[in-house]
């Protein structure tokens, strides 16, 4: 990592990967009960997911100006 500048600006850039993770692992170590900790994963993996599907459509897009 070049400065903490880098890393801040990387980290906007993957704002939902990074929160993604980060509830994830907030309710592994919670002591909720299982159900309730399901729903919470659930917000994770669709947090993480979303993320991935914006990087897929960006890439795209990107790709798709560079060949015109």
């Amino acid at each position: 990592m070049k400065s903490f500048r880098t890393l801040l600006i990387a980290a906007i850039r993957h704002v939902l990967l990074v929160w993604g993770i980060a509830l994830a692992c907030l309710t592994y170590f919670s002591n909720k009960p299982a159900d309730q900790r399901l729903g919470w994963y659930i917000a994770a993996a669709a947090l993480i997911l979303f993320h991935a599907l914006v990087r897929v459509r960006q890439t795209r897009l990107q790709a798709r100006l560079a060949a015109s």
